[in-house]
């Protein structure tokens, strides 16, 4: 009897061939891309996260603008349809710092009064103090109000020679502040 074989006859020349024309395409694929290819950008895990993060960072508005190019940080400043209130926080204010507020009041002031719609501006200064009691906590020390009318009669260039006690219609201190 005769046996007949139905397997198909395994072509290992072909799988050959295309592994050794094959694998040394590849290879100087890789050397190419290594030599010549563009670096791919390598990002941190967190990167896209920094990003987000930097996309929500609030854009000033110029009255905040105004003030933060002054006072660098512990403001608060709020708009009620022309009439700005900004709280300052520094809590290393002592009685010797009436001046630095008036000076720093005047500069806050010259930059808010370039800019239209502002009805009035009320800039009150915080910082710890201590009752007769020897409690501590934050009070105000200062507070100074100019309308729309003083800002425009008074030279904001010439600053330095104004009197901010004499031109604020309101100039409230702390008893502390007294002369």
């Amino acid at each position: 009897m005769s046996e007949t074989n139905n397997e198909k006859p395994k072509n290992k020349g072909c799988w050959n061939t295309i592994f050794k024309i094959g694998a040394p395409i590849v290879i100087v694929g890789w050397i190419l891309n290594a030599v010549f290819g563009e670096d791919e950008e390598v990002k941190p895990k967190d990167a896209d996260k920094k990003e987000e993060v930097v996309a929500e960072v609030k854009q000033e508005t110029p009255i905040e603008e105004a003030v933060s190019s002054v006072v660098k940080k512990g403001f608060e400043v709020r708009d009620n349809d022309g009439v700005i209130i900004i709280d300052i926080t520094d809590k290393k204010l002592h009685s010797g710092s009436k001046r630095s507020m008036n000076d720093k009041s005047l500069d806050i002031y010259a930059n808010l009064s370039k800019i239209d719609g502002i009805k009035t501006a009320t800039i009150t200064w915080y910082t710890k103090l201590t009752d007769q009691y020897g409690n501590e906590g934050t009070g105000e020390v200062l507070k100074i109000i100019i309308d729309r009318e003083i800002f425009d009669k008074v030279n904001w260039s010439n600053r330095n020679k104004l009197d901010l006690e004499k031109i604020a219609p309101i100039y409230q201190q702390h008893q502390s502040l007294n002369d």
